[in-house]
């Protein structure tokens, strides 16, 4: 139930002060208030500050629902923590990402960082599950990471980059192609034009080749703990 005096908002996801709405298009700033423009409306209030980054994050809240011929993509969930353990505790998994298995408490910290992505940015990763099954097939999807190795190369710091990692069972069925090929078109219909790259271990032979086939071209080399690392950029898209 909502207090008297509150409205629940949907473009802002909480409950906000009635006398906090102006009309549309005016700009009203009382000296006890705190004027904020979401679409033209502003919003006044003098009890609870709602801030302009308040607003952009709570509107990119989640993943959407990406449906293949053969698969489903969708955002982390905390029931997801069991399969994501899984995933990472798996050394065909990590041969080429950490090189490791994922201690149980670092793939929680994965899963929340992933959540917080898509809020702060509007995009991230997904897990990617066959219908008809309902297994885990992977993770996948883009992000910025920000990554130390990449210091020198500023250029690819705002671009999104693309990763995946796939279950054993899940590998040589074309899953990899069919899921990250929805990804990249999401990509291209509903994030600004621009580049998109991703880092590969030159060992990892698969991946190269999955790399090519949605239009990752070699870029540059580059090395990662004094090892070789192929940076491979995909340009821009139109819808």
């Amino acid at each position: 139930m909502i207090a008297r005096g509150l409205a629940v908002d949907i473009r802002l996801g909480c409950a906000v002060p009635r006398s906090c709405y102006r009309s549309r298009g005016t700009t009203c700033k009382p000296a006890s208030g705190f004027g904020v423009r979401y679409n033209s409306w502003i919003f006044v209030c003098s009890k609870r500050v709602v801030t302009s980054s308040m607003v952009t994050y709570m509107t990119k809240t989640s993943a959407p629902v990406l449906h293949t011929e053969r698969l489903v993509l969708r955002g982390h969930q905390e029931t997801d923590f069991e399969a994501c353990v899984a995933l990472w505790s798996n050394p065909v998994v990590t041969r080429y990402t950490t090189g490791q298995p994922v201690a149980p408490q670092d793939v929680w910290t994965r899963l929340l960082r992933h959540l917080g992505h898509w809020m702060l940015f509007g995009f991230g990763y997904w897990l990617v599950f066959e219908r008809s099954t309902g297994r885990c097939v992977g993770e996948m999807g883009i992000a910025r990471f920000k990554r130390d190795v990449l210091k020198d190369h500023a250029v690819l710091d705002p671009l999104p980059e693309a990763g995946w990692v796939l279950m054993p069972w899940a590998h040589g069925q074309g899953f990899a192609l069919e899921a990250l090929g929805a990804i990249l078109q999401w990509r291209d219909l509903n994030l600004s034009q621009g580049d998109t790259f991703c880092l590969i271990d030159p060992a990892n032979m698969p991946s190269l080749r999955l790399a090519a086939k949605v239009g990752f071209q070699p870029y540059l080399k580059i090395d990662s703990n004094d090892k070789p690392v192929e940076v491979l950029l995909r340009r821009g898209r139109s819808p």
